[in-house]
């Protein structure tokens, strides 16, 4: 798979904000009450993995970003748009979902993300041979038990197993 020049800024852009969230974790008090372990801790240690992922990424992105710079003449303008109208139309569900998850709660607002992005992200990499996007009423219904579902069984998992509180409807 050839990879563009707007996949590793994208990379460049998902460093950054790890590394953002990684100077916030390290503003996190430094002791715990009781614990061998700050609270800071695990949100370090995740944003740290998380930059090293994303770097090793990032290198294998930018040697393909120059092989596809070099092959101009293979350049497929309608594919090129198609995926970067798909990475915007995900950047903006993640910003809204973002947005709306205090107000509309985690069920509700993680059932129609999880919709939403496998929709998109289906709509936009299954054209047909005219370049027509093909998806049938029972994979549309299928998603939209299957986020519901999958959104519901995960706050099950963190409020009733972990106890943590996730947030819920706010006009209720």
């Amino acid at each position: 798979m050839v990879k563009s020049l707007g996949d590793v800024l994208f990379h460049l852009v998902l460093i950054g904000m790890a590394s953002f969230f990684l100077i916030q974790a390290s503003q996190l008090p430094t002791s715990a009450a009781g614990g061998n372990l700050s609270p800071a801790f695990f949100p370090k240690s995740i944003c740290i993995l998380i930059i090293c992922l994303l770097v090793f990424s990032l290198l294998k992105s930018s040697r393909s970003a120059i092989a596809a710079v070099r092959d101009v003449a293979n350049l497929n303008l309608a594919q090129h748009w198609r995926s970067t109208t798909c990475w915007l139309l995900l950047l903006g569900l993640m910003v809204a979902y973002a947005l709306s998850l205090e107000r509309a709660g985690y069920i509700i607002t993680t059932g129609v993300f999880l919709f939403l992005s496998v929709l998109v992200v289906t709509l936009m990499s299954n054209p047909d041979d005219e370049g027509r996007d093909r998806i049938g009423i029972r994979r549309v219904v299928f998603l939209a038990v299957f986020s519901a579902l999958a959104a519901t069984l995960i706050y099950l998992v963190f409020t009733k197993g972990f106890n943590i509180i996730l947030p819920t409807l706010a006009w209720e």
